[in-house]
This record gives C-alpha cells, structure tokens and sequence, in this order.
C-alpha cells in the first residue's frame, strides 16, 4: 500500500538513520531504535523496515513522473509525528509559534527553515548521543 504524502508546505525531519525535510513542519527521526521508544526530547520514534515500493504516479504532475522502483536497504527509524512546539523550543527557547495555528505545545512546530531543521537535528545527534538527520525523499515517501 502506497501512501501520498505532498510536503512542500511542510517541513518534516528524520533523525537518526534517516531524515526528509519538507518546508514548515517538522518530523524527525533517529538511526536505528523505534518501535514506541521515546527519545529526550519527547519524541516517540518507529521504525520502518528496509524494501522496495513504486515511487511516484502515473497520473500526476511533471515531478511525480514516471513511477520507478525505489529500495530503501536499510530499515531506519523516523518520528510518529511531526515535532511539536514544546520539543522544538527545547533547542529554541525564542522561537515564534504560528498566530492562528500551531499555537499549543503539542501542535506541530511551524516557521522553521530547512536550515533551522538541520541545526535543530545537529542539536539533537549532540544531546543524544546518536545521529539524527532529516529523511531523504525516498525515506519520507
């Protein structure tokens, strides 16, 4: 089964073995430990396993054509949800939260760059010990 995802609107971020970054919210997810576990920052990771899926679609725009085989070799563990507020004022303590979204801790972080993502993940691999990093598109897909 094949999910869509479009994230040009939103950052997301994979720490650890992998990491994607789109453009304003944030998921992070760490190298190699998933399944339920919780990193230091509150952040629940899972792992998603090595394999091969269709990537792309027959049917849409320019820069999802044409639909090709894409083989992740090695499994990866990437966060369940997109970091929130709370987890990334830890790293940002002066951070601005969205006016009308994305106002509550547990609300997915929004005005991140994707340089502001790859600080925050740099942060994260220090604090923790272990590599985090943003996904890759095949990673996110």
């Amino acid at each position: 089964m094949k999910i869509k995802r479009r994230s040009f609107i939103r950052n997301s971020f994979v720490a650890g073995a992998a990491l994607a970054v789109p453009n304003t919210f944030i998921k992070l997810a760490p190298a190699a430990e998933g399944d339920g576990k919780t990193n230091s920052v509150g952040m629940r990771m899972i792992t998603l396993p090595s394999g091969s899926f269709e990537m792309g679609q027959h049917d849409g725009g320019w820069d999802e054509r044409p639909v090709h085989m894409v083989t992740l070799t090695h499994s990866f563990a990437i966060g369940a949800t997109e970091v929130t507020n709370a987890q990334y004022e830890q790293f940002d303590p002066d951070h601005k939260r969205g006016e009308h979204i994305s106002t509550g801790d547990d609300d997915a972080v929004v005005n991140v760059s994707y340089n502001d993502a790859v600080r925050f993940t740099e942060w994260l691999s220090r604090k923790e010990g272990r590599k985090y990093r943003l996904p890759t598109e095949a990673e996110w897909e």
